[in-house]
C-alpha cells in the first residue's frame, strides 16, 4: 500500500474505528486497514498535524502485540504497570522481542492504540519519542472502565520509539502493529518495475530544481559515500567504490546527447559501442553533428587542472602488438585504412591521404617542440631522442646517431623556373669527417694557416690531412707541420693557393662502415614485406643477400639461417601481458 505526502509528521487519525465502550474482558488481535494518508489539505483522509514529508512504501506485517501493560509476563518496557496519569512513557517498537523483523530504518508505523480499564475520563497522546508534544489526542475516554481503540499512522522518533501520555486519568494500553512505512524502500530488495510504455520511460524522475547538486536521479554504492551530488544540475548521478554509472548493452552500452535548446543534435558521446563486426567494438564513441561547425569543436575533449603531478588530458592504452595497431589513431576526413598494417604497432598512429598523419605544434619553441620521440631502456632511462619543430630555426634534432637508406639533400627554388627546384645530395663518405678550407699565398716559399678554434675543438688530432691548389701558376708544395695548432706548408713560388684541411671528428675516429646488420633492414616477423621506398639498387642488394625475395616477401630460409625466425617467436613470448596502470583487472 502506498502513501505520498511532503513530510513525514505527526499523523493523528481523525475517524474512530470504534467509540463504544467495549464490556468483553478480552481484547483479541486482529487485523484492520491502514487508513488512507493524504497531504495536509487533502480532502477526507488522514492528516498530519504538522508538514508532510514525500510519500514512501508501506510494508505490512502479520499483526502482533508490541504493548499490554495488563500482562505481567510481557517483556519489560513493554507490559505492566498501566499508565499513569500525565505521566509520559516511552516504547522502542522496532526492538520489541514479542514482534521481531520491523528494522532500525523505519519512518513511522501503522498502530491500533486501545485504552482500557481506563480509570476516569481522559485521551491518548502518542508521538514520535524526543519530538514535540501534540495539542490533539489520539483517542478520547469519558469515563472508568472502559475500552476504546484507534487506528494510527505515528512517525518513530529517537531510537525507532514513541511516547505515550494518558491524558488527566491513567489506563492500560494495548499497542498493536499491522506493518510500517521504511525511510529506504523496499530495503533489502531489488526494485522492479516492468510494463510497455512507449515514447517514453518505464520510470521517470523529474527535479523542478536548477541549482548545483541537484540530479534526477542519484544512486551511490559502498561506504564513503554520501547523498551529496558533485556538480550539476545532472538528469542521473552515481557514485561507487568501483563504477559510478553502468550501462550494459549489445548496441550501445551509454549514451549521452547534447542538444540545442529547439531540440537538434549537437554532439553524441557513447561507452560501449559495438561495431561493424561482430568482434569489432569501440570503448568510447564521440562525434559532433554538421552544425556544431565552431573553432575548437571536438569529438572526444579531455581537459586535465592539475597543476602537479603526471596527469594526463587523455589517456589511451592497448595490449595489442599486431602490426597495425595503435593507442591511439587519428585519420583525417580523407583517409581510409589502406596501410594500416605497414610497420609495427604504435602509442599514437596518424593516416590522413593529402593532410599530415599527425601534427605537433609548439607556439613556444624556446620551452618546447613540436614532436619529441625518446628511446628508453627497460629503467626508463633515455637512449636517444628526436625533435621535429625544435626551434624556430631547427626543424629537425637528434640526439645520438642519425641513419638513413637514400641521400640527404636540401632543396631551393629555380630562381626563373616555377616548375622546377634545384637539389643538393650532401657529401657521403667512409668516415665521420671534419673539414675547413681557405685562401693563402706563400712568402718566401712558406706559409702559415692557422687553425680555427671551432675546428680544434671538434676534431680529433690524429688523421689530419691538407690538400693545397696553387693558384695563377705552376708550383711545387709540401707540408712542413700538420697539426690542430697549426699548419706550414712550403711552396717553390710566391703564389697565392687554395687549401682544404680534412680531419676525423673527436670521439669517432673508430667508425666502421662495415658492421653487422641491426633493425633497419631485419623484417619485424615473418609477413612483413619489403618496403616499395627500397628501389633501386636497395631492393636489388636485399634480394642478393638472400632478405627477401623478389616478390618482396620475407625470405624464410635466410630467416631460419640467421635465427630470425626464432627472434620473432621468442619476442611474442616473452611480451609481457600489460595492464594499464591504475585500471582494475578483467
Amino acid at each position: 500500500m502506498k502513501s505520498s505526502p511532503k513530510r513525514f509528521g505527526f499523523v493523528l487519525l481523525a475517524v474512530l474505528l470504534t467509540s463504544s465502550v467495549l464490556m468483553a474482558v478480552d481484547i483479541p488481535l486482529t487485523n484492520w486497514t491502514v487508513p488512507p494518508y493524504h497531504a495536509s489539505g487533502s480532502q477526507g483522509g488522514i492528516t498530519t498535524m504538522t508538514d508532510v514529508t514525500p510519500g514512501t512504501g508501506f510494508v505490512g506485517v502479520a499483526p502482533c502485540r508490541l504493548v499490554d501493560t495488563r500482562q505481567a509476563g510481557f517483556p519489560a518496557g513493554y507490559g505492566t504497570p498501566a499508565l499513569a496519569g500525565g505521566v509520559p512513557r516511552n516504547f522502542d517498537l522496532n526492538s520489541d522481542p514479542l514482534c521481531t523483523g520491523i528494522p532500525a530504518g523505519v519512518a513511522s508505523y501503522s498502530l491500533n492504540i486501545t485504552a482500557t480499564n481506563t480509570q476516569g475520563p481522559g485521551f491518548i497522546l502518542i508521538y514520535p519519542q524526543g519530538g514535540a508534544q501534540p495539542p490533539v489526542s489520539t483517542l478520547n475516554y469519558s469515563g472508568a472502565g472502559q475500552t476504546v481503540a484507534n487506528a494510527a499512522i505515528v512517525p518513530a522518533g529517537t531510537g525507532g520509539g514513541v511516547t505515550v501520555i494518558a491524558g488527566v486519568s491513567g489506563t492500560d494500553l494495548i499497542i498493536d502493529i499491522n506493518g510500517y512505512f521504511p525511510v529506504i524502500y523496499n530495503n533489502g530488495n531489488a526494485f522492479l518495475q516492468e510494463g510497455n510504455v512507449p515514447g517514453t520511460g518505464l520510470i521517470i524522475a523529474v527535479n523542478a530544481a536548477s541549482s548545483n547538486n541537484s540530479a534526477g536521479v542519484l544512486g551511490f554504492v559502498g561506504p564513503g559515500f554520501t547523498d551529496s551530488v558533485c556538480c550539476g544540475p545532472v538528469g542521473v548521478v552515481g557514485k561507487g567504490a568501483f563504477n559510478g554509472v553502468a550501462g550494459v548493452a549489445q548496441n550501445r552500452a551509454t549514451v549521452g546527447v547534447l542538444v540545442t535548446p529547439a531540440g537538434g543534435t549537437f554532439a553524441e558521446g557513447q561507452l560501449g559501442v559495438s561495431g561493424a563486426s561482430a568482434t569489432q567494438a569501440y570503448g568510447v564513441n564521440g562525434f559532433t553533428y554538421s552544425n556544431a561547425n565552431a573553432d575548437d569543436t571536438a569529438g572526444v575533449l579531455g581537459n586535465a587542472f592539475a597543476t602537479t603531478g603526471r596527469v594526463y588530458g587523455g589517456r589511451f592504452f592497448t595490449q595489442s602488438t599486431n602490426s597495425g595497431a595503435a593507442g591511439v589513431i587519428g585519420f583525417s576526413a580523407d583517409a581510409a585504412f589502406a596501410g594500416i598494417g605497414a610497420g609495427g604497432y604504435a602509442g599514437v598512429m596518424g593516416i590522413a591521404s593529402s593532410g599530415e598523419g599527425v601534427k605537433g605544434i609548439s607556439s613556444n619553441t624556446a620551452a618546447g617542440e613540436g614532436t619529441a620521440g625518446f628511446s628508453t631502456d627497460g629503467a626508463g632511462t633515455i637512449q636517444t631522442e628526436g625533435y621535429l619543430g625544435y626551434t624556430s630555426t631547427v626543424a629537425v634534432r637528434g640526439v645520438g646517431n642519425i641513419t638513413k637508406s637514400g641521400t640527404v639533400s636540401f632543396e631551393e627554388p629555380h630562381p626563373t623556373d616555377a616548375t622546377k627546384m634545384l637539389k643538393y645530395v650532401a657529401l657521403e663518405g667512409n668516415e665521420a669527417g671534419t673539414y675547413f678550407r681557405g685562401r693563402a699565398k706563400f712568402q718566401n716559399g712558406i706559409a702559415t694557416i692557422d687553425v680555427p678554434e671551432d675546428f680544434r675543438m671538434v676534431t680529433q688530432p690524429d688523421g689530419l690531412s691538407i690538400q693545397v691548389t696553387p693558384i695563377g701558376d705552376m708550383a711545387s708544395v709540401a707540408v712542413a707541420l700538420i697539426s690542430l695548432d697549426r699548419i706550414v706548408v712550403r711552396g717553390s713560388r710566391n703564389v697565392e693557393f687554395f687549401y682544404t684541411v680534412n680531419g676525423i671528428r673527436r670521439g669517432y675516429g673508430d667508425f666502421k662502415p662495415i658492421v653487422e646488420v641491426d633493425k633497419s633492414y631485419v623484417p619485424k616477423s615473418a609477413d612483413a614485406r619489403m618496403p616499395t621506398v627500397w628501389d633501386g639498387e636497395i631492393r636489388n642488394r636485399l634480394i642478393a643477400n638472400g632478405t627477401y625475395k623478389a616478390d618482396g616477401t620475407v625470405n624464410i630460409e635466410t630467416a631460419q639461417r640467421l635465427g630470425w625466425d626464432r627472434v620473432w617467436a621468442e619476442r611474442e613470448q616473452q611480451r609481457p601481458v600489460l595492464q594499464p596502470p591504475g585500471s582494475p583487472s578483467p
